[in-house]
């Protein structure tokens, strides 16, 4: 036995693989073509069979909704003969009578926006302000390391 497994060290991992592969029955063609006209024909009846009741529960969902009424009660609403009149007809605004014991001092005041964005409903946005320069303190820049090197100490606190 030590004999056996020292041949088999000796020969390594790829000749257990060809070994392995030697021992694999292969199918003849005739099998082959067999099984994949066997596969064949299973997907179409599967698949036929899907479309039917796709079909099927389709037509059925529709007769069933289209047969059904629901029957909520509403409040009927008189034909419009043309004499009806809009509430607003001849309204003015200048007319509305406040109360006399409205105070509108005790309202906060609301730092408001004058207009607001009519696709959304908020307040515009606020301008950015334009950057001219940005200047770097010498003391703030430190050099890449090189290879080889411990990296530099960042700066402690600032100057004094």
């Amino acid at each position: 036995m030590a004999m056996r497994e020292k041949k088999e060290k000796k020969h390594g991992y790829l000749s257990g693989v060809r070994s392995e592969l030697k021992k694999v029955v292969y199918p003849s063609a005739k099998t082959v073509q067999k099984n994949t006209a066997i596969v064949i024909v299973l997907v179409l009846i599967v698949g036929v069979f899907i479309g039917l009741l796709d079909y099927a529960l389709g037509n059925g969902q529709q007769a069933l909704f289209t047969n059904v009424t629901f029957n909520f009660p509403t409040e009927e609403v008189p034909p419009d003969d043309g004499t009806t009149q809009d509430p607003l007809d001849g309204f003015d605004p200048g007319e509305v009578q406040l109360p006399d014991d409205l105070d509108l001092n005790e309202f906060p005041e609301v730092d408001m926006p004058a207009s607001y964005d009519i696709d959304t409903g908020l307040p515009p946005e606020p301008p950015i302000p334009e950057i001219d320069e940005v200047t770097i303190p010498e003391d703030a820049l430190i050099p890449p390391p090189v290879a080889g090197e411990n990296p530099p100490e960042p700066p402690q606190g600032g100057e004094e």
